[in-house]
């Protein structure tokens, strides 16, 4: 099945959900290992991701359509899905990828977003891991210790009043300062989804202006 997505341009991270059926939240990232249109991960389970071409058809998005598979998490006819797609804008949202280093503290793997990010969410792919969500509103400010897990119903996780903290939230990425293979472990695959509140620029790469 061919589903248009409206976006004019190829999406970088696609989420569906069947509606209809306890089936698993299906996820596809550009920096899923090549070919990404071939892998998948499960946005409520901790499974490492997988390949299987019943869920995106091993064909990549397109500008105008995302191609779903037979799979029951994607495409089941007469059944109601829900479909979120994203793609990259300049100052507001990144979708990529790092490399653990194994350290912790200052000496962390850093990642570089462009714009300070309001909301994280991350990813090891390579393993059985939990996806790790921050915010700039529980943690206004660094060090940042509190952290939701997507694919768990378990109130937010706190490493407050230790000496080591998860992340730090910076004006244009942000620093591992973990490391566990959760976040950081030395030579491990992340994914990442990125927002900012305020954007340095405009999509289009324009200073925006003062509030």
């Amino acid at each position: 099945l061919d589903v248009g997505h409206g976006l004019g341009e190829v999406p970088h991270v696609i989420i569906v959900k069947n509606r209809d059926r306890s089936a698993s939240w299906a996820v596809y990232h550009k920096e899923l290992t090549s070919p990404a249109e071939n892998r998948y991960l499960q946005l409520n389970t901790t499974n490492a991701e997988s390949a299987n071409s019943t869920f995106w058809r091993n064909e990549a998005p397109t500008t105008t359509v995302v191609k779903t598979g037979e799979n029951s998490s994607v495409n089941v006819a007469n059944e109601e899905l829900v479909m979120y797609c994203w793609v990259e804008r300049q100052g507001y949202s990144k979708f990529g990828k790092y490399i653990g280093n194994g350290n912790s503290g200052n000496t962390g793997a850093f990642v570089f977003t462009g714009f300070k990010p309001n909301f994280v969410m991350l990813r090891e792919t390579g393993n059985s891991n939990s996806w790790w969500m921050f915010d700039t509103k529980r943690d206004p400010h660094n060090l940042t210790f509190h952290r939701l897990d997507a694919e768990r119903n378990n109130a937010e996780s706190t490493n407050t009043g230790s000496t080591n903290p998860i992340i730090d939230i910076l004006s244009n990425g942000f620093k591992i300062r973990g490391s566990g293979n959760v976040n950081n472990g030395s030579g491990e695959t992340y994914i990442y989804a990125a927002f900012a509140e305020h954007p340095f620029v405009s999509s289009e790469g324009v200073p925006v202006t003062a509030r």
